[in-house]
């Protein structure tokens, strides 16, 4: 079923007339996947949207923030016609989208797509005003290395995104093995369980905890960049790495070669 939701926004306009303007944007869910449609009392000549979707520290992500299939569609991305990009922070739970013709023409006047956005992970999704800094690299005229603000009134998507949950715990087995700095273990949730993940060298000393949190049922993954406790880089070796989840343990076998 699709919810409908209408919220109003003061959108950055770059090339008309008018330094602001107020339109309305409308968004439509469901499930994981967000639509925002834009709604224009006149012609834009840019638009800058920052969300805030979720906290800081969540397992809710997004994994999808593009335009497709709206109303920008028409402008290339060729950085002549005009230009048109996102940005996703999932450790910030930011979105940044930005949308300036230069020879086309300006944003239609009239309703149609903006931006869509898709989630995953569990629980709230809650988007917000707030503000973003747009990654370094981008080269934009008049906004580069500036502040995107804009006014919005906060809506809640309750949004319990379908997933994946393991049948039964598991450990598998570090990649890559051998490994030289870094390597990725992978482990399965079946149930929420307090989780303590744990590196031991060959004589059975702790090296490092790598995981000592509560977490929710589901596929996780943590990396291990070949460090002790103390920050200091292990030598090359024989290493093994245990993890306790309720009542599963198990201990599986790494190699680290300099």
């Amino acid at each position: 079923m699709l919810k409908r939701i209408s919220l109003v926004a003061v959108l950055l306009l770059f090339l008309t007339g008018a330094s602001w303007a107020t339109n309305k944007l409308v968004a439509t869910q469901e499930l994981g996947r967000v639509s925002l449609a834009l709604s224009a009392d006149e012609p834009l000549g840019g638009v800058a949207v920052a969300l805030k979707f979720a906290e800081p520290g969540t397992d809710i992500i997004c994994s999808r923030a593009d335009f497709s299939n709206g109303i920008a569609d028409y402008i290339a991305d060729d950085g002549q016609s005009g230009v048109k990009f996102t940005q996703i922070d999932n450790e910030k739970k930011t979105i940044l989208a930005v949308v300036i013709p230069f020879t086309a023409e300006a944003l239609p006047k009239g309703e149609g797509v903006f931006l869509n956005l898709e989630f995953k992970g569990t629980g709230t999704v809650k988007l917000e005003e707030t503000t973003v800094y747009h990654q370094k690299g981008i080269s934009l005229v008049n906004i580069q290395a500036q502040e995107i603000p804009y006014e919005f009134n906060p809506i809640e998507l309750v949004n319990k995104v379908e997933q994946v949950i393991p049948k039964e715990f598991s450990l598998a087995q570090n990649y890559p093995n051998p490994f030289n700095p870094i390597t990725t273990v992978s482990y399965a949730l079946p149930v929420d369980a307090p989780v303590k993940l744990t590196i031991y060298n060959i004589l059975g000393q702790r090296v490092k905890t790598l995981v000592d949190d509560y977490q929710t049922a589901g596929y996780k993954q943590v990396i291990w960049d070949g460090t002790n406790e103390n920050g200091q880089e292990v030598s090359s070796g024989i290493y093994f790495y245990q993890i306790k989840a309720g009542s599963f343990s198990k201990t599986a076998k790494m190699s680290m070669l300099k």
